[in-house]
């Protein structure tokens, strides 16, 4: 419904200020039914990039974990083709382990500063940084696969380091929906969200089909390059993307509306800018520690019992991250058919999204009549019961179509996130902003420390040998047991 009472929300596009990147607590709502009178293509240009931005780092699929592969078993047994060798898989698992954990630590280091740094100076320089750091970090990762004889290929997590010039994904992908954010109303921001995340799926189980296809014809390099052309493209049309229009504002939010009206002469100087920016910094992560404090001391015992399973159920999806790796052990897959084995992952996941939960949850509420909190524990408790019996039979399976089940079983269960999150936001209500920054808090340090104890376990697993191989997945069931105790087997007043 429009909002009479706002005197800005007649103002031309040009006149209104866009969407800040960290949020603005002063935003008012927009008075058109779905987006402001914007030129059609402005909008079809972020989707556009995004896609590109997605086919980049989807095509690669298995490519890269191949040639990685190809290298140590040159190095470890000068031989290209040893990739059943057990102390090959460890290094590999050992390697790539370390190479996530050093792809996750830039954005988490720098998207608040680059974040407050783009609503300050303009979002689109800084996007731009964004995707050349991307390029360029794909780029020295494919000129080390290339040349594993004058780089060693042990240095690989370190051009993940590379992130910190622009910040990597994390800020390009705020960026562009900070800007969709700005081209869209309260009404319709979330259909074109979810639009778009939508859209993104297909592009990515394509890619991922066609990678392994390509594998199969040509190796594994022709998908490597293909997605380092998608990445430079990237970066060639963030020169095009056309940021909505600002006035310089204040970094602090508890300035008020009517001080955005000051002339240029009273801007803040460049001395003041850099305090504000530092303040603003500092009472970020202050929000954040309180935000964590928030979890432990102020929580009741049913969110608390919430979030723990949410931290256990994570970290069994983390672990059950080796199950294409313990395949190519056990059973001598190449790399391109477990690329399939990938997409088949991708299209469960789909599904259990898309069409099981929504069902599941008509069913549940108007068949049975179950309130909201009830129906959210019984998706959570059977996404535990699911985690549980996809480990049994990745673990006891002695061929690959028992195993293709136990995968199939674990994706059915990714709903557990959101489903869980949304049970959250019921039980805690208006505290949802602090007990969220806290519990990114604890998931991103869960995703840091995940995978170089799983590639660990595997390793061990490796040495044990036997059905010890599956020991990963034995810890993913044995976290969702835990989950599924700590959240209770029936629901309780």
């Amino acid at each position: 419904m429009p909002d009479m009472e706002n005197p800005d929300s007649d103002r031309p596009l040009e006149d209104v200020d866009a969407t800040p990147l960290l949020g603005d607590r002063s935003s008012r709502g927009f008075q058109s039914l779905f987006t402001r009178q914007i030129p059609t293509a402005s909008l079809l240009l972020y989707v556009c990039l995004f896609l590109v931005m997605e086919l980049g780092g989807s095509l690669p699929a298995n490519s890269l974990v191949q040639v990685v592969e190809e290298a140590l078993c040159r190095e470890m047994r000068g031989a290209p083709d040893c990739g059943a060798d057990d102390d090959v898989q460890s290094s590999l698992a050992i390697l790539m382990g370390w190479y996530h954990t050093a792809m996750i630590l830039p954005g988490l280091l720098t998207v608040l500063p680059y974040g407050m740094l783009a609503d300050r100076y303009g979002q689109k320089p800084f996007l731009v940084l964004s995707t050349f750091g991307i390029a360029l970090t794909g780029a020295c990762v494919r000129i080390i696969c290339f040349w594993p004889e004058k780089f060693s290929i042990h240095a690989l997590w370190a051009t993940q380091l590379l992130y910190f010039i622009g910040g990597g994904l994390p800020v390009s992908n705020a960026i562009v929906f900070a800007n969709i954010t700005s081209l869209t109303t309260d009404v319709s921001r979330s259909s074109v969200f979810s639009f778009i995340i939508a859209l993104s799926l297909g592009p990515r189980l394509i890619a991922t089909i066609v990678a392994s296809r390509l594998i199969e014809l040509y190796g594994p390099w022709l998908p490597l390059w293909f997605s380092l052309g998608f990445l430079v493209a990237t970066c060639l049309l963030s020169f095009f993307i056309i940021e909505p229009k600002k006035k310089v504002k204040h970094l602090d939010d508890s300035v008020s509306d009517d001080a955005n009206a000051y002339s240029s002469s009273e801007q803040p100087t460049a001395a003041a800018g850099s305090r504000q920016l530092k303040d603003k910094i500092l009472r970020s992560f202050q929000e954040a520690r309180a935000g964590a404090s928030f979890l432990m001391q102020k929580s009741s015992s049913f969110t608390i019992r919430i979030i723990v399973c949410l931290i256990f159920m994570t970290l069994a999806w983390q672990c059950s991250g080796v199950s294409e790796q313990l395949m190519r052990r056990r059973f001598g897959w190449s790399w391109a058919k477990l690329s399939y084995v990938t997409a088949l992952q991708i299209i469960v996941g789909i599904i259990s999204c898309m069409i099981i939960l929504p069902i599941a949850s008509y069913i549940m509420s108007s068949k049975f009549t179950m309130s909201a909190t009830a129906r959210d524990l019984s998706v959570a408790r059977a996404c535990g019961a699911v985690f549980i019996f996809g480990a049994i039979i990745t673990t006891l399976t002695p061929n690959g179509f028992g195993m293709l089940i136990g995968v199939v079983l674990f994706n059915l269960g990714t709903v557990y996130n959101q489903v869980l999150k949304s049970l959250l936001v019921v039980v805690v209500g208006e505290n949802s902003v602090v007990l969220f920054s806290g519990l990114n808090i604890l998931e991103t340090i869960g995703n840091l420390t995940s995978a170089p104890l799983v590639a660990q376990a595997f390793k061990f697993g490796l040495w044990l040998g036997g059905i010890w191989m599956a020991l990963p997945v034995m810890f993913s069931g044995s976290f969702a047991l835990i989950g599924l105790l700590v959240l209770g087997v029936k629901n309780s007043n």
